[in-house]
């Protein structure tokens, strides 16, 4: 029957079409390869300061704030727009080239988001060829100092930032020009998004008229502290207790940084104005005190912390463990030591091991003679050492005698629900005996930053932001050591190896047959 196959004509044609099919069905993998590859892929981030990833803390701002206030306006589109020309100076084409990559990691994050994708676009427009865009985008900024980007959501809410937003920006030696040392534009564009999509941001307030420290003064002040806050786009106010009728309606935290020698205490009236806010409209309050060498008492507020089962004494706490002393006296913290005070504020320091530094420190503690109170409950946060002692604030020397020794609370929270019969949210207040630590002096040093950002988190209500650092990307080249690049090898030979092995079993299995 099947004769006609032995003729000559038949087998070749045969052939011929074994052949077709051998080349379609190579196209078809290859084309299905390249397929799966572009949208189930893993990618390696092989530079030392992770030049081509968002930090995580750009990520979860993305995928929660950034998601959540979209909500609202799903078909509102949310653009980053690049505007440079075609022809520049070989310094700007160099930035433009890093504003781009980092562009292209916010749309590639946009797309993979652990809760789903957002709809963010990015755009790039030259003025020198699309003259009607560059028309519409000039009324939003001049579009001078280029390259510079915008940040739009939809038409009615809009951030330009230009290079000084985008780098950090020093004199030189000289004092006449101008020298570019950090890029730090993921920390403006993230703010940026924030800014343009969120209708309403949180607002901290800071106190004043007791001698506290300014969240705008640079030298020994809170600048450092206030610029973080602002990257994470919370709205800054600064509010006199003492002239206010109460505490304003819109203000998530109220800080208070009072220094060794304040001018005055917190009268009655406004202690009273704090314990509103608190309890009435469960309010959260961030507090820093110090030993006070000029005063028993805790600035007024002894009565206040009394009320939420805190305590903190005129006292001075020194550690005396030389493993936990640097230089100029400050002392070492390791939350990993301390694991009897876990707390959501401190865990991603406890787990990763990262110290934070402090200065002349002042008890925080339980107050041992406070009423039980079921709403309410206190949590310590950092402790010194079994070597550390107490003395009194104005006393100094090596023959002091010690108040007492043994461990002692520096840091605590205590917080209360919002009612008995459901258990709500209600107030909070931490409370920090040292001033130094939020101060320019050691903000940026240890783990510092991460801690105060992870505080005012904390009682703002982001948890999702907490243990989060930003980075702040750097240029660098592509630097891939030893064993990175052994690493790399072995994974790109894995599929030739398993083509190879495949191709061996084939041939082996036409020898036998």
């Amino acid at each position: 029957m099947f004769a006609f196959l032995e003729d000559f004509r038949y087998t070749r044609w045969v052939k011929r079409l074994n052949r077709t099919a051998q080349v379609l069905l190579s196209l078809t993998l290859v084309g299905g390869l390249n397929y799966v590859a572009a949208r189930h892929f893993t990618r390696w981030d092989l530079t030392p300061t992770r030049r081509y990833s968002l930090s995580a803390e750009t990520l979860a701002y993305l995928d929660q704030s950034v998601r959540e206030n979209m909500k609202g306006a799903p078909d509102k589109p949310l653009e980053l727009i690049l505007v440079s020309q075609s022809q520049m100076s070989e310094d700007d084409r160099l930035r433009r080239d890093q504003i781009q990559t980092l562009l292209k990691e916010y749309e590639d994050a946009g797309k993979s988001l652990p809760g789903g994708s957002i709809p963010l676009t990015i755009k790039e427009v030259d003025p020198d060829r699309q003259l009607d865009q560059a028309a519409q985008l000039q009324k939003y900024s001049p579009l001078i100092a280029l390259p510079m980007v915008i940040v739009r959501y939809g038409d009615d809410r809009v951030r330009a930032l230009n290079s000084t937003d985008l780098y950090h920006v020093e004199k030189d030696a000289s004092g006449k020009g101008l020298d570019v040392k950090d890029f730090c534009g993921e920390n403006a564009i993230t703010s940026a998004i924030l800014d343009v999509v969120q209708t309403k941001a949180d607002k901290i307030y800071f106190t004043f008229g007791h001698g506290e420290l300014a969240a705008d003064t640079s030298t020994f002040g809170l600048s450092d502290f206030a610029d973080a806050l602002k990257q994470c786009n919370y709205k800054l106010g600064s509010i006199n207790l003492s002239g206010l009728d109460d505490i304003p309606a819109d203000a998530t935290v109220v800080v208070i940084v009072l220094p060794y020698a304040s001018r005055s205490a917190f009268s009655p009236v406004e202690q009273e104005k704090l314990r509103r806010y608190l309890n009435q409209r469960n309010g959260r309050v961030l507090l820093f005190l110090s030993a006070n060498t000029e005063r028993d008492q805790s600035y007024g507020l002894e009565n206040l912390l009394r009320e939420w089962g805190l305590r903190s004494l005129n006292l001075r706490v020194i550690e005396t463990d030389p493993s936990h002393l640097v230089t100029l006296g400050f002392t070492v913290f390791n939350p990993v030591e301390d694991v009897k005070r876990k707390h959501l504020v401190t865990q991603q320091l406890a787990r990763t091991a990262q110290p934070v530094l402090m200065g002349s420190l002042r008890p925080v503690e339980v107050d041992p003679d406070a009423s039980e109170d079921a709403q309410h409950q206190v949590h310590e946060l950092l402790a010194t050492t079994k070597a550390s002692i107490v003395i009194p604030p104005d006393v100094s020397g090596s023959n002091v005698v010690p108040i007492a020794k043994g461990v002692q609370v520096v840091a605590a929270i205590s917080e209360k629900r919002a009612s008995d019969a459901v258990d709500l949210p209600g107030g909070e207040l931490m409370v920090y005996g040292d001033t130094d630590i939020i101060t320019n002096n050691l903000f940026g040093q240890a783990a510092n930053r991460q801690l105060m950002l992870d505080s005012v988190n904390y009682l703002a209500k982001h948890e999702h932001m907490l243990g989060i650092r930003p980075l702040a990307p750097k240029e660098s080249t592509l630097d891939i050591k030893t064993a990175q690049l052994e690493g790399l090898g072995w994974r790109l030979a894995i599929l030739p190896a398993l083509m190879a092995l495949f191709g061996l079993v084939v041939c082996w299995l036409r020898y036998r047959s």
